[in-house]
């Protein structure tokens, strides 16, 4: 939210300074200010808003308040759902002193209470950043803002981190894109380039050139780089520096600092020291090989002497027949000679050509196989030959066998039948196919198959408890979705199904509540039967004792009673008078109308039989008698054309020459009825308010005329006591009562018009150490201080000065001052300084 320190808060900021006294900024205040616009400036002169907009105030504990870095500071507030119900558009920090410190405009938030089961509250967390030089030391705030409030700050430093090591490990130390960052003198001043560099990881770019100012000749230049904290983000930060070899370091706000070298400078050199690369355009395109001349590449290689095969012979020859080791066969000479290679082996494999003595055999042998099995076959080598292999009987009956025996030449010698002990205890998962998918498959019968059955659990609980683990049944949400989906479609139910009849569902919705097909069900913890009765049709069947049944004093009758009707305690209702005494009137019938005790009532009556209605009325006087009857008045009995209208203005009388109170247009012409110079002889007499004579004599009393243009300024003309004329409460001037011009005209002192009120105000400090101090007015201004400039008190015959004064608040009473240093190392002589300020 976009918060701003009122100038009541810069004022005391101011004064904290002044006094080297703590700020204490101790609670939040949330108001709901009609017709706010959130998106309006914040108005830094605004007070408080009055206490009845005011809907919540929340005390700042110690660990809600945190420092960003040494100039901002956070402040949070965490309203809980035990608190509400309110809503607030405006929010605004206060101090101990009851200071309105700062304040943010929002648009209308909500802050409601956790009502169970009726209403789900809501946690809200609110921060308000506040910035100004030195607000860490002043607030004495010690708590880092990331130890009081969870958020992702460990997570994002993290992110930020890799990503600096990442370009680190791309870039190196230190890698500077072409001249960026590069040190050059211009005329006689010393400027860096602008550019891109890489530091550390840490993405420094330099838009335009920067000047640097040089504290001495010669001179090393370094570069500071660090990332740093700022606002809610962390953004690469960089200073120059001239200290000799300086080390990376951690200053006090936790931030690490990386220092390279830029250049070492002296009165007539520039050595540069950036590691530099000749980058001027993305780095991948930098990086990637391009059609072109690459000299450092081996593909430049064009001769047998680039690839070391110098020794190789030039010479080449197609003849196969040739001899030398000076001559290469060129592949049409290896050609030649693998076709007759080919040719000559082609041969062999058909046997057209002799292998040495492998020649069909001279007489043909005989080939047997004797043992578990008999045969044999003649073979002379001019053809494949076959043996017919008869095995020998092993004495297996012929048939089929779930279990065999062989011998360790693979020889069937017995078979039987498979026994319990004979399977082995297989893993599951090697049996790949043929596996039963139902519990009668595998012989299962003590478990309940999915689908319709008659097959009945008797469950029981674990171990004991009222917790959901410790149900004898555990019912879930519709896929398991857990917290994502609390709608009733996920709730966890049992369907009773009878079926093509009906069907209906138990479930149980989010908030816990058990439910019959969407329906909350009833129990004794949100239901007492015992406070219900059973329906009826009448006031007896319910017990009740204490109401009017239908037709009791005429109600919902067409008949009334007949009733004593100047009897003062009558009951209410509806009666009637036939003949007889009465002091109301013969044949009525009426309404009796009690009053608060039974000694009082009225009656409202409707005479009956006469030729026109007669509306008659009375009640009871305080002494306890029946005032007159009256009749009221009706179109029958009563002309309103023939009177006029009661009214409380002329215009309702119809009277146009006399000037009405409020707004009006009408304008008098007034004269005095006599000439004369006291009181009574003006043509208008104001006189003072109430009439009071002289027993008031306070201003607001006096003879007033009020001026006022709506909506834009108002205005009085008053007269006091003493007899002096006043607008808006100052005296008018004339020739006897005109202001006149003041001065003091001491070493600190003021001059004031007496006409306009301006002011001018003087005075001198003396020399101050580098820090804040406070300097107050001869006089307050009167309205508002407009500014304050200084001047150093060294005269010509002095060092010049190598400080100033700096004014950092003002207020109507004084301001705050602090000196700065322009040459740390020789600062000169420091007589003070005079300072001017001017206002109203």
């Amino acid at each position: 939210m976009g918060a701003r320190i009122t100038l009541a808060g810069e004022s005391l900021i101011a004064q904290k300074l002044g006094s080297q006294q703590r700020l204490e900024v101790a609670r939040f205040i949330f108001a709901n200010v009609p017709g706010l616009d959130p998106n309006a400036p914040v108005d830094r002169a605004a007070v408080k808003p009055p206490a009845a907009q005011i809907v919540h105030s929340y005390t700042i504990p110690k660990q809600n308040s945190g420092f960003v870095n040494p100039n901002q500071v956070v402040y949070s507030a965490m309203l809980g759902s035990d608190i509400g119900d309110f809503d607030w558009n405006w929010i605004g920090l206060e101090t101990a002193e009851n200071v309105l410190f700062a304040v943010a405009y929002v648009p209308l938030q909500q802050k409601r209470k956790n009502i169970p089961p009726m209403q789900l509250g809501n946690n809200v967390t609110r921060n308000i950043l506040v910035v100004f030089d030195g607000a860490q030391a002043l607030t004495g705030i010690t708590i880092d803002a990331s130890t009081w409030q969870h958020d992702f700050t460990i997570r994002l430093k993290g992110i930020d981190e890799r990503e600096r090591l990442s370009n680190r490990d791309v870039f190196g130390r230190a890698c500077f894109f072409g001249p960026a960052l590069q040190v050059e003198k211009v005329a006689s001043g010393y400027q860096l380039k602008p550019g891109l560099a890489y530091v550390e990881g840490i993405r420094v770019e330099l838009n335009s050139a920067f000047p640097i100012t040089l504290p001495r000749l010669p001179t090393p230049v370094w570069l500071h780089v660090s990332l740093r904290r700022e606002l809610n983000d962390v953004v690469a930060g960089w200073k120059v520096g001239f200290d000799a070899n300086p080390v990376d370091y951690i200053d006090t706000a936790g931030t690490r600092h990386y220092c390279v070298p830029l250049a070492e400078l002296t009165s007539s050199t520039i050595t540069d020291a950036r590691a530099g690369e000749p980058i001027d355009g993305p780095l991948i395109q930098h990086l990637a090989a391009r059609a072109g001349d690459y000299p450092q590449l081996r593909a430049r290689a064009t001769t047998k002497e680039d690839v070391e095969l110098g020794n190789l012979p030039n010479a080449i020859s197609d003849d196969d027949t040739t001899n030398s080791s000076f001559i290469l066969a060129t592949t049409k000479a290896v050609n030649a000679v693998r076709k007759v290679l080919q040719q000559a082996i082609d041969k062999l494999v058909s046997g057209d050509t002799p292998a040495g003595k492998a020649k069909r055999l001279e007489t043909a042998r005989t080939l047997a196989i004797s043992g578990a099995g008999v045969g044999s076959t003649t073979f002379d080598g001019g053809s494949d030959a076959d043996i017919f292999l008869t095995l020998a009987d092993s004495g297996v009956r012929n048939g089929v066998y779930t279990k065999v025996a062989v011998t360790s030449k693979g020889i069937v010698i017995d078979g039987g039948t498979l026994a319990a002990q004979d399977i082995p205890g297989l893993d599951w998962t090697k049996i790949v196919s043929g596996k039963p998918t139902t519990l009668d498959g595998y012989g299962i019968t003590n478990a309940i198959p999915t689908g319709a059955t008659d097959k009945r659990p008797v469950l029981y609980s674990a171990e004991p408890g009222q917790n959901y683990w410790h149900g004898a049944l555990e019912i879930r949400e519709a896929k398991l979705a857990g917290p994502s989906q609390k709608t009733f479609a996920y709730a966890p139910r049992m369907v009773f199904h009878w079926k093509e009849t009906v069907a209906g569902e138990l479930a149980m919705n989010a908030n816990g509540a058990l439910c019959w097909n969407a329906q909350a069900l009833w129990h004794d913890g949100n239901f007492n039967p015992a406070t219900k009765a059973d329906k009826a049709t009448t006031l007896e069947g319910y017990g009740i004792t204490d109401a009017i049944k239908k037709g009791d004093y005429g109600l919902g009758s067409n008949v009334a009673p007949a009733s004593p009707i100047d009897n003062r305690g009558l009951p209410g209702g509806f009666h009637y008078f036939g003949e007889g005494t009465t002091t109301f009137a013969q044949a009525v019938g009426l309404i009796n109308v009690p009053y608060g005790n039974s000694s009082y009532s009225g009656q409202l009556g409707f005479q009956q039989g006469g030729a026109d209605v007669r509306i008659l009325v009375r009640s009871v006087t305080n002494a306890g008698q029946w005032t007159k009857t009256r009749e009221l008045w009706h179109t029958g009995n009563f002309n309103p054309d023939t009177k006029a209208n009661v009214s409380n203005s002329l215009e309702g009388y119809g009277i146009v020459n006399a000037i009405p109170t409020g707004l009006t247009n009408k304008r008098p012409e007034l004269y005095a009825p006599e000439a004369g110079s006291a009181y009574w002889h003006g043509a208008m007499s104001i006189r003072e308010a109430e009439a009071v004579g002289n027993t008031r004599q306070a201003p607001e009393y006096g003879p007033r005329i009020s001026f006022h243009w709506k909506d834009v300024v108002a205005g009085g003309l008053s007269m006091n006591a003493a007899g002096e004329l006043l607008w808006n409460g100052n005296p008018l001037w004339h020739g006897a009562n005109a202001p006149k011009n003041t001065a003091n005209l001491a070493a600190t002192g003021r001059w004031r018009c007496g006409t306009t009120g301006f002011m001018v105000q003087w005075g001198s400090v003396a020399a101050k150490p580098a820090v804040a101090h406070s300097v107050p007015f001869d006089v307050a201004f009167n309205g508002v201080c407009f500014g304050v400039i200084t001047s150093v008190n060294n005269e010509r015959t002095t060092p010049d000065a190598d400080s100033g004064y700096q004014v950092v608040s003002k207020t109507v009473t004084g301001f705050t001052a602090y000196r700065q240093d322009f040459n740390l190392t020789n600062i000169g002589s420091d007589s003070g300084y005079t300072w001017f300020a001017v206002g109203i």
